[in-house]
């Protein structure tokens, strides 16, 4: 798992914060592959908040929408909103593609 190996290079290891993180990339990368059809880029900077970006070549954006309860698909971005502390979306100026980021603030020492 690359994440998790950035990740504890970076010394963040609170299971607290890595677990959503883990979970977090799964879901923009599964979007990435389910929704845009492209090939994604998985960007992890733990510098002063931990923020991890997914990038693909899709103008197509995720939509946090309400999902039946019997749904087998729909909850990624939900479960994206529901672990971070900010996420959001930047268009790519130069292709049609976009950079989905998640991300949480570091606890403290």
């Amino acid at each position: 798992m690359f994440v998790a190996a950035v990740l504890e290079e970076g010394g963040v290891l609170a299971r607290s914060v890595v677990e959503p993180a883990l979970l977090a990339v799964s879901e923009l990368a599964t979007n990435a592959v389910q929704h845009a059809g492209t090939g994604f880029e998985v960007v992890v900077d733990t510098a002063s908040t931990l923020r991890i970006t997914v990038m693909d070549d899709s103008a197509r954006l995720p939509q946090l929408g309400w999902v039946e309860p019997w749904a087998e698909r729909g909850r990624g971005v939900a479960l994206v909103d529901a672990t971070a502390d900010r996420w959001g979306i930047v268009r790519d100026t130069h292709t049609e593609g976009k950079a989905v980021w998640w991300e949480v603030d570091l606890p403290t020492a």
